[in-house]
């Protein structure tokens, strides 16, 4: 008959989770460590993913903050044959060259973490902020040049 239970146990055990007794209740020997997995297992896979995204984030940032840099130099003197507030370049230019070496530093600080196990370096926490300001930084000046040599 479809549907029906199997014997007495499958109503009594229906809707209410691991029982006593069951392989959910067992802990399970982790082989790295040789004691029992908990909680925090969970949170170091969860961290490990927050760390590689990161890394991530700042492989992508580096990867744009170039591709700006060459464009900009390939197109300025294309663009703008006489441009006015010529030092807004270069602000864009130490800008996404922060970026750059902001992220670069951050991405090693995510290396030097998860293969030591230890908190993130200071010099991490740095180039995470400069690559911050530098990629904020960049395209800001760079509108703003822009647009002051469009509409003169």
């Amino acid at each position: 008959m479809a549907g029906a239970a199997n014997g007495p146990s499958d109503r009594r055990l229906k809707g209410r989770g691991p029982q006593p007794g069951s392989d959910f209740e067992r802990p399970v020997e982790t082989k790295a460590e040789g004691n029992m997995a908990t909680a925090s297992d969970t949170e170091r896979s969860a961290r490990f993913e927050a760390e590689r995204l990161g890394f991530d984030w700042f492989k992508h940032l580096t990867t744009l903050s170039t591709g700006a840099l060459l464009l900009l130099v390939t197109f300025l003197e294309k663009l703008f044959v006489h441009p006015l507030w010529r030092p807004l370049i270069g602000v864009a230019v130490v800008g996404f060259i922060g970026a750059v070496l902001g992220s670069l530093l951050a991405m090693a600080g995510y290396i030097y973490k998860v293969r030591i196990n230890t908190e993130t370096p200071k010099y991490a926490m740095w180039g995470s902020t400069l690559a911050m300001l530098g990629f904020v930084g960049g395209p800001i000046a760079l509108a703003i040049f822009a647009l002051r040599n469009l509409y003169a």
